[in-house]
């Protein structure tokens, strides 16, 4: 009975999680939006600057041009943070989009888009 009494408290705690949960992956969102923005206003100038080195090279057959890694950063990871590559990989291979942070966004979205309509994994307790 005296469990009963503390539910409102309870349901007042659980509303005020949430919205401070979806107040942080809204934040999370905007960062991974910027973080992307950023690293595609690199890429595009490392190009273009490649491209005019590679202009000023030509009269001596020297031709430059940018390549993909052919390793991913991240490997050192998968020995010493195995759940967290095995997470990596799974984000990795399950969007179009080619940067990270673009698949972290569409991820954390999906996350908004659940907590707002109350998924119940979020909502259920141990």
């Amino acid at each position: 009975m005296e469990e009963t009494k503390q539910l409102p408290v309870l349901e007042a705690q659980l509303a005020t999680l949430k919205i401070e949960t979806e107040q942080l992956v809204r934040e999370l969102i905007g960062l991974c939006d910027s973080a992307a923005a950023k690293v595609e206003a690199r890429s595009e100038l490392r190009g273009k600057r490649v491209a005019e080195f590679s202009d000023r090279l030509q009269e001596f057959g020297v031709r430059l041009s940018l390549s993909q890694y052919s390793q991913s950063p991240y490997s050192t990871f998968q020995s010493t943070h195995p759940d967290g590559w095995k997470a990596f990989t799974e984000l990795a291979t399950d969007s179009t989009e080619r940067l990270l942070y673009r698949k972290m966004k569409g991820r954390y979205e999906l996350l908004l888009d659940d907590l707002a309509n109350d998924y119940p994994v979020f909502l259920q307790s141990p």
